[in-house]
């Protein structure tokens, strides 16, 4: 269906399951979808149960893998935690610190694409160095790839970093940022998946 004709019917289901007092099952691999219709959500991988819990929930601590990537997560970086405040992104090549304790149990670190914070000037802290890969230019967002920092594996994932069209005119006035911040509040501290 194309984007309208998909939302309308989505309107119009969500109508007809409004005075419905049962329990409806809907399977999707949509984030918009599942954020829209699902009070409560069961994540499956593999044909296994990764997590299960509040829609809301997991959507702002899904806690494993496979549940940060359904609910849109596009950056994901093994991890080394060198400390209680400290991992190291071995995929990113670069350290991050925070202010609230790492779960000791944290193999992994999630970033979603629109969280990131532009730097211009000096590096601070929990930023990565802005080496663009490649970038789409699309009607209502601009998508940025950003090759990470100090990694010597030419296999390792691009870095996605996308930026909505209200806050395009920061580019035009200032040009690409040296630097990306990974706020503390944002990033996704997560395990193996099942």
């Amino acid at each position: 269906l194309d984007m309208f004709l998909k939302d309308r019917l989505q309107q119009e289901l969500m109508d007809m399951l409004e005075g419905y007092p049962g329990i409806v099952i809907m399977v999707s691999h949509n984030r918009d979808e599942i954020s829209w219709f699902s009070e409560e959500l069961l994540i499956l991988d593999q044909g296994r149960v990764v997590t299960r819990g509040k829609t809301k929930e997991l959507f702002e601590n899904p806690g494993r893998k496979a549940a940060a990537r359904l609910t849109g997560c596009k950056n994901f970086s093994k991890v080394q935690r060198l400390d209680e405040h400290t991992i190291k992104a071995l995929d990113w090549g670069i350290e991050l610190k925070t202010s609230k304790k790492i779960p000791e149990n944290t193999t992994w670190i999630g970033f979603r694409a629109h969280e990131f914070l532009p730097v211009w000037g000096e590096r601070k802290e929990n930023c990565i160095k802005v080496q663009l890969a490649g970038n789409a230019d699309l009607p209502f967002e601009k998508n940025f790839y950003l090759k990470p920092e100090k990694v010597q594996d030419p296999n390792t994932e691009n870095i996605c970093w996308f930026l909505q069209k209200d806050k395009w005119v920061i580019l035009e006035e200032k040009g690409m940022p040296d630097y990306l911040q990974f706020p503390e509040e944002h990033l996704l501290f997560l395990t193996e998946d099942c």
